[in-house]
């Protein structure tokens, strides 16, 4: 048993934050079907890939355990497959821009007349209400108007983005913890509600800590503030060319890093014996260390510093992680089968539960692969499915 066995979601969202949310949901055992308008999902070709037949490696990252419909929404027709699907579903989510779904009459009030239970979860980009609401939104234009390009233009001198996704991965997070309360809620109440996150809302709780100052008005010449920790866990090269970092951000870290290094002295130099002087003086920190650095190999410095309790890592090639004893021993990566690409990588299930663990149990799936399967579970018949079928309301 899973779970969520018996919860059934309808996820009718796009690109990545919306579905990563579900499949989160569905590597616990609820039963996702992916609604797909008659164009498809835009992740599906977003990129380059060598995956084929609309199959890119962002979509599959966050379909997986999900199946898959078809359905043409503009349709009245398909309007009513949706509703009859709503009727026995727990959730339904979306990130439509505010407007779309009343004009696609699949609104709160319209579905929370069909079932009195529903949880209506909106992921929207820059929230549902203010001047940028109907902005159209991806991650690396969040992180521009979130001040992440701002930060590190302050930093490095160059107004580029964090280099992975902030918000479309913290918002799925943060969706999982609301929707989690309000199946609970609704188990008290019998009801269910509106969920609604936003990607700018998400992108600024990753930077939470750096909200809470003196209320400083930011100025982009001033110079920027020191950030712990980022700013005390310099990285150096090595003899063999290889890379480690280092944290020290408490006091004790940055004595035991002196003394095994062997520079003593340097623990009360007053530009780096405390935690923020270091930050602040970061530069000039790795200035003095970097030549010494180079006096020995990698793993010879890893060891040294491990020994006397400093954290410190090798710089790893994301290529080559799924393979390290580390994330091998904890299953930090799963391959899965897929019917056209064949075997795949994927991040397993992000957390485990000791007694009803959650699993991958079926690759993201092909455009309108379980169509006539999801019709069929909602009571349609044959000839009713090939009637949908021939009118262009499912494919």
């Amino acid at each position: 048993m899973l779970p969520l066995d018996g919860i059934t979601v309808l996820d009718l969202s796009t690109m990545y934050a919306g579905p990563g949310t579900a499949t989160y949901l569905g590597d616990m055992g609820a039963d996702v079907i992916k609604v797909e308008q008659p164009n498809g999902d835009d992740s599906r070709a977003l990129g380059t890939s060598p995956f084929l037949a609309k199959n890119s490696r962002f979509y599959m990252a966050v379909n997986r355990n999900k199946r898959a419909l078809s359905l043409d929404l503009q349709n009245q027709a398909g309007k009513d497959v949706l509703y009859r699907l709503v009727r026995d579903a727990d959730i339904i989510l979306h990130n439509f821009r505010p407007g779309v779904a009343e004009r696609l009459a699949v609104d709160y009030t319209t579905l929370s007349d069909l079932n009195r239970g529903l949880i209506y979860v909106w992921m929207t980009g820059f929230g549902s209400r203010g001047p940028y609401a109907q902005k159209q939104a991806y991650d690396n234009i969040i992180q521009g108007y979130a001040g992440v390009y701002d930060s590190r233009m302050k930093r490095y001198g160059d107004p580029s983005g964090a280099g992975t996704f902030i918000a479309d991965t913290a918002a799925p997070m943060v969706l999982g913890l609301a929707i989690g309360a309000a199946l609970w809620s609704r188990e008290h109440t019998g009801r269910g509600q509106i969920v609604e996150c936003s990607l700018l809302g998400s992108a600024l709780l990753s930077q939470a800590s750096q909200w809470i100052s003196s209320g400083r008005q930011s100025d982009r010449e001033a110079p920027p503030e020191p950030e712990i920790p980022e700013d005390c866990c310099p990285t150096f090269a090595c003899k063999d060319d290889q890379f480690l970092t280092v944290g020290l951000i408490t006091d004790h870290e940055w004595r035991a890093f002196c003394h095994a290094l062997g520079r003593e002295g340097l623990a009360d130099d007053e530009r780096f014996a405390a935690t923020d002087a270091r930050a602040r003086n970061r530069r000039d920190l790795a200035d003095e260390l970097a030549p010494l650095f180079l006096e020995r190999g990698r793993d010879e410095w890893l060891g040294l510093l491990a020994d006397a309790g400093v954290p410190s890592v090798p710089l790893t090639l994301r290529t080559a992680m799924k393979d390290f004893p580390q994330a091998v021993e904890n299953d930090l990566f799963a391959r899965i089968a897929h019917p056209t690409v064949g075997s795949t990588v994927h991040f397993n299930v992000p957390v485990q539960l000791s007694e009803t663990p959650g699993t991958i149990r079926r690759p993201a799936p092909m455009f309108g692969e379980h169509t006539d399967e999801i019709l069929q579970d909602a009571g349609y018949s044959v000839d009713e499915i090939r009637d949908l079928h021939l009118n262009n309301v499912v494919a």
